[in-house]
């Protein structure tokens, strides 16, 4: 019996359907590098995709290594996740964004996987692995989720309530001086920067996988 790998990988576009795109086969060495590590993303006209929608791509990527998380096919590098997890991360960036799949046997998807996973892990996906490097077991996993949460969630009460503190404490006290009533306003405050959002302070945050 054959293991689950999702559904099959669809065919590689025929190199005349896509004739304008530079990147089909994939060249030595980076000759897209003035785009930036993702310049050999290109829409159905040759043309880079841009730093914006690159990033959408690189974004959609690291929620799909989430669920290779849950799903125990997550690994401490990119190198080491085998078929199944490759097969359904292809399948699914490429449903997403078909230009990925402008190429000849799907080597812009897993580029894109291979350069993603590694910022990813080292950042904010450091759940897939213990400090021995080696993989969390699913408790664990389930554990690290839960804490993270929890620490995401402490995070934005505790910017609420900076900002509820503030506002009260901001509020102008009244007192006479000659006669004249003036404003006196907590000298501490003077000078305080912009507090940040609830989306600022939880920035980095582990995002929800996408089911």
């Amino acid at each position: 019996m054959e293991a689950d790998l999702g559904p099959p990988l669809r065919p590689s576009p025929d190199r005349n359907l896509v004739q304008n795109v530079h990147y089909y086969n994939r060249p030595a060495g980076t000759p897209w590098s003035q785009n930036g590590d993702f310049g050999f993303l290109e829409d159905i006209l040759g043309q880079f995709i841009g730093k914006d929608s690159a990033e959408k791509v690189s974004s959609h990527a690291k929620m799909l290594f989430h669920d290779l998380v849950r799903l125990g096919l997550a690994q401490p590098i990119w190198q080491q996740i085998g078929k199944r997890g490759k097969t359904l991360f292809v399948n699914d960036i490429e449903q997403q964004f078909e230009l990925v799949g402008y190429c000849d046997n799907h080597w812009k998807a897993l580029l894109v996987g291979s350069l993603v996973y590694a910022q990813w892990n080292r950042r904010g996906g450091k759940i897939v692995k213990t400090l021995t490097g080696k993989p969390l077991s699913p408790m664990a996993r389930l554990a690290a989720d839960v804490a993270a949460d929890a620490a995401a969630a402490a995070t934005a009460g505790s910017v609420r309530n900076r900002a509820t503190t503030t506002t009260t404490r901001s509020r102008p006290k009244s007192s006479k001086s000659n006669g004249k009533e003036r404003a006196v306003v907590d000298s501490d405050l003077e000078g305080e920067s912009e507090l940040p959002t609830d989306a600022e302070s939880t920035n980095g945050g582990m995002c929800r996988s996408i089911r």
